[in-house]
């Protein structure tokens, strides 16, 4: 190839590109010309006058090169393999809105002293479009776009060279990144920081990055750097970050940050491999999801809100802590361990969140903050070796708790605990904190399960409400030592309409508590405890109760019953093994018991009637203070 050297010495146009005579050939270069643009501090400075093709280009100390808006091509390397050389020189390059276009076709070139195009040289508009790798021969900033049409544009392995560009980076071709501090598109809005299209490759490399906005297009492959990437802006169809799920994308383990204005990002759509760790923190502004958000490890939301847009899926399969706001709406979350920080809220979604893993490999609710449960339901679903603990300052809607590790336990601390709808407890020991006054309220139904096992009896002064119970086959239920109240005449679980059931392979320990019947409507029916099996300690009922299944309903102690008692058939009866108190209502309503002995120890009728001439009754004493005995 020819080196051709500027002299800029024409006496009518000393600073034309395309004048012979400013020229040492005495010819214009052309795409075999090496140029070289030396010292223009006594020449005219050198000013390219359209698009133009070259070999390699070479500026020395104070040379002076503007490419005057027009395209500059650069189609191969000088013979010390440096497409351009700037050296460790003082320059002036401007760009203007040309574009800057190196296209060698094989092997690897070097781009020497580009870090001396500072940025007030404004070398604007950069494109590689050449099978070859270029390298950086130091920092480089463009103040425009960068284009990587074909080849590979390397920050150097061996510099690591850091990369800066001001517009928007479009990658068809390679980038790789080494350990390089990279910036791409920081806070832009008019296009994305960083775009890799179809066939694209991008190697993201170990050091520090930052884009206005990134977009990993289907067909494209992406590794992040595994250091830590900040998002700081979002392109003009209001997107931040989107990873499409066609792209081979491998998230390096790097911890990712939004910090910019409100967005929408997508993230893969598929639990495959998403961002690792994920970090929102940009007060007041919205990130809405619009696809399935995959985080593999940790998802912080430090201030701003997370919106899960038109109900898309979200699983985290770390731990999650909320400053900010998450809301759920109706989709399907998976969350590690939830941790609502003061100040924090979790709006629930409607549908269900499922809690996997643990904080400390203990906590894994932990609520400083507001939970708004949206009527959803919460799912516990944990392998665990230590007692596992949720914190009772959320009220949930509808509680699961699966605990099968080699430690079942699930504690509800921090103070009593309230659920509104239902609680199911599929299996595991569920308790509240062992110590006065840590209640047990479920305004639902309960359901305890084969494995599945609620333990009231861990502490005095604790008392339980549910709507109704029922304990299935190799479910218990350990009664608090207080009162457990049954609020409701039927259940949705189990039995259809008990308000309480036991299975006859199921456990009830009474603990010598109080069960108490309260519900206003129509019978209350339960299943009959005998002596042996699951019996009462104390009993009383305001509403109509109505034993089922079972031909005994036995009371170890005491009992009340303030309404009307009835019985399927003949063979059922009551046995009071204490005193029974009659207070109002009708005792064998209907008549139906008729070949039954029915056992009081002191049997009290202060009101209603007692329908004694149908049924045979054994008693140790018997006082009528009101009320009638037919």
């Amino acid at each position: 190839m020819a080196v051709t050297t500027w002299q800029g010495d024409d006496g009518s146009s000393p600073t034309d590109w395309g004048t012979a005579a400013n020229w040492d050939t005495g010819s214009v270069p052309d795409g075999t010309s090496d140029v070289v643009i030396p010292d223009c501090s006594s020449i005219g400075n050198c000013i390219l006058d359209g698009d133009t093709t070259i070999n390699s280009l070479q500026i020395q100390g104070n040379g002076n090169f503007s490419m005057n808006n027009h395209d500059l091509t650069i189609d191969g390397e000088n013979g010390s393999g440096r497409a351009i050389d700037i050296g460790n020189n003082t320059v002036t390059f401007v760009g203007g809105t040309g574009t800057l276009i190196f296209t060698l076709g094989s092997g690897a070139t070097n781009l020497v002293g580009i870090e001396h195009l500072a940025a007030s040289t404004e070398l604007r508009n950069l494109q590689f479009n050449g099978a070859a790798t270029f390298v950086l021969g130091g920092a480089m900033t463009v103040n425009g776009n960068l284009t990587i049409t074909a080849g590979t544009l390397s920050t150097s392995g061996d510099n690591n060279y850091a990369l800066t560009v001001t517009g928007s980076t479009q990658v068809t071709g390679t980038l790789t990144c080494n350990a390089s501090a990279v910036s791409l598109g920081s806070g832009i809005t008019s296009g994305w920081g960083l775009e890799v299209v179809s066939g694209g490759t991008f190697n993201g490399g170990t050091g520090d990055h930052t884009y206005g906005s990134v977009y990993f297009k289907t067909g494209s492959t992406a590794t992040s750097t595994s250091g830590d990437v900040t998002v700081n802006s979002k392109e003009s169809g209001d997107y931040s970050v989107a990873i499409h799920a066609g792209c081979d994308w491998d998230n390096a383990s790097s911890e990712w940050t939004l910090t910019g204005d409100s967005s929408n990002f997508y993230c893969k759509g598929d639990d495959s491999s998403g961002i690792y760790d994920l970090i929102i923190n940009s007060s007041g502004k919205t990130f809405t999801s619009y696809s399935y958000i995959y985080v593999e490890n940790d998802f912080t939301i430090t201030a701003g809100t997370v919106d899960t847009g038109s109900d898309y899926i979200l699983t985290v399969d770390g731990d999650v802590s909320v400053t900010g706001t998450l809301t759920g709406n109706a989709s399907a979350i998976s969350l590690g361990s939830l941790t609502i920080e003061s100040g924090g809220t979790y709006s629930a979604t409607s549908g269900t969140t499922t809690i996997t893993s643990f904080i400390n490999d203990k906590s894994i609710v932990n609520n400083s903050g507001t939970f708004t449960n949206n009527d959803g339901t919460v799912v516990i679903d944990v392998t665990n070796s230590n007692k596992t603990m949720v914190d009772a300052r959320a009220t949930y809607h509808n509680l699961t708790i699966n605990s099968d590790g080699s430690n079942k336990e699930v504690e509800l601390n921090n103070q009593a605990a309230t659920i509104e709808g239902n609680l199911t407890v599929q299996e595991g020991k569920l308790f509240t904190y062992a110590t006065s006054g840590r209640h047990l309220t479920v305004t639902g139904d309960v359901s305890i399960e084969d494995g599945g096992e609620i333990d009231m009896n861990n502490a005095a002064g604790k008392n339980a409400t549910f709507g109704s119970l029922t304990i299935a086959s190799g479910g218990e239920y350990s009664a608090t030592s207080g009162t457990t109240t049954i609020t409701k005449n039927t259940g949705t679980t189990g039995v259809t309409g008990r308000a309480f059931y036991v299975h006859t392979s199921g456990t009830f320990t009474h603990n010598n508590g109080l069960m108490k019947f309260t519900s206003a409507d129509a019978d209350t029916q339960v299943t009959g405890q005998s002596v042996s099996k699951n019996p009462f300690y104390d009993l009383e009922t305001t509403s109509t109760y109505e034993p089922k299944e079972a031909n005994e309903t036995a009371v170890l102690n005491n009992a009340t019953f303030a309404n009307n008692v009835t019985f399927q058939d003949s063979a059922r009866y009551i046995k009071v093994l204490g005193i029974c108190r009659f207070v109002s209502g009708e005792y064998n309503r209907n008549n139906n018991s008729t070949n039954a002995n029915h056992y009081f120890g002191t049997l009290i009728i202060e009101g209603g009637v007692f329908e004694l001439s149908p049924m045979e009754i054994t008693v140790g004493s018997l006082r009528k203070l009101g009320g009638t005995i037919s």
